[in-house]
C-alpha cells in the first residue's frame, strides 16, 4: 500500500511540474487541446508553442480557436486566470444609458429656487483596439436635459480614445469624447411663454472614469460616472414677442452611465 501511495505522490509531482512548466492552453479550430508554453503569437501570422516532450510546433494564427494562458488546478477542475479583456475581431463597441444630472428654476411667491432635475441620454460607440490600454474610435450620443425655462435636445457626433488602467480583470478604465454637439430646434416648443425659434450646435467634450466588470464572454458590463458639456445657443420669443437671443448656453452635467463593452 506504501508503495502505491509513493507511486501516485511522484505522479502527482510530476504533474504539477508539468502544469508549472507548460502553463498555457491552446485549442485550435480542428478540435485539438494542446497544454504548451506559447513561445511566440503574432496577431494574423503564426503561433509558436512548446508542448509536453519539448517538441515545438507553429500554426498559423487563423488555426487558433482561443487561446487561455495561467491555468492552475484546483483537484480535477481547472481555473482559468486569463484576463478576460478580448474584443472580437480587434473592435470595441460600446452601448450606454445615461442618467444625467441637472436643475430646473422654480418661482415661489415671487422668488426663485433651482431644483434638481433628471435628464436621460444614450451613447454609443464604436473603433479599433490598438491594446487594451488604448482603444480610438468614435461615436454619437442623444441627450435630453430640463434647463431653466427650457428642455434642450443634443446629438453629439464625436471622437473617442479609451483604455483599460488596470491589468485585472475587473479594470478601472478611462474614456474621452471630444466633437461636435448638434443643437436640436424643438419647432413651436413654447414654455412659461417662451417659444424657441432657433438652434445652433457647439463643441462637445464627454470625460469619464468607469469600472469595467469581468465577464467569461466578450460581453462586459460598465458603469461609468462623466461629465457631458454641451455648448449650444438657443433663440426665443418672449412673452411680448420679443426676440431674445441668440443665447450662448454651456451645459455641464454630471452622468452616471450603465452600459456593455463588447
Amino acid at each position: 500500500m506504501k508503495y502505491f501511495i509513493l507511486f501516485l505522490s511522484i505522479c502527482f509531482s510530476f504533474q504539477l511540474s508539468a502544469q508549472s512548466t507548460y502553463p498555457d492552453m491552446v485549442f485550435l479550430k480542428n478540435g485539438s487541446m494542446l497544454r504548451c508554453k506559447i513561445l511566440e503569437y503574432k496577431l494574423n501570422d503564426v503561433i509558436k508553442l512548446e508542448i509536453q516532450g519539448g517538441s515545438v510546433l507553429v500554426y498559423k494564427s487563423d488555426e487558433v480557436a482561443e487561446i487561455k494562458k495561467e491555468y492552475n488546478f484546483k483537484g480535477n477542475e481547472v481555473e482559468n486566470t486569463e484576463q478576460k479583456h478580448s474584443y472580437s475581431d480587434e473592435l470595441y463597441f460600446a452601448f450606454y444609458m445615461n442618467m444625467i444630472g441637472g436643475y430646473l428654476e422654480q418661482r415661489f411667491w415671487g422668488g426663485a429656487q433651482d431644483i434638481p432635475t433628471l435628464g436621460l441620454g444614450a451613447k454609443f460607440s464604436m473603433g479599433k483596439s490598438i491594446n487594451r490600454h488604448l482603444m480610438l474610435g468614435g461615436g454619437i450620443a442623444w441627450a435630453r436635459m430640463n434647463n431653466y425655462f427650457m428642455y434642450s435636445s443634443h446629438l453629439p457626433i464625436f471622437a473617442e480614445v479609451r483604455g483599460d488602467i488596470l491589468k485585472k480583470n475587473n479594470s478601472l478604465y478611462y474614456s474621452l469624447g471630444l466633437g461636435y454637439n448638434i443643437a436640436l430646434k424643438r419647432k413651436g416648443f413654447s414654455r412659461n411663454g417662451f417659444t424657441m425659434t432657433d438652434a445652433n450646435g457647439g463643441l462637445y467634450v464627454n470625460p469619464a472614469i468607469g469600472l469595467r466588470f469581468a465577464s467569461f464572454s466578450k460581453n462586459h458590463f460598465c458603469i461609468e460616472f462623466n461629465y457631458a458639456i454641451h455648448s449650444a445657443g438657443y433663440s426665443f420669443t418672449g412673452p411680448s414677442a420679443e426676440l431674445i437671443g441668440p443665447t450662448k448656453n454651456l451645459f455641464i452635467r454630471p452622468t452616471l452611465s450603465f452600459g456593455f463593452l463588447f
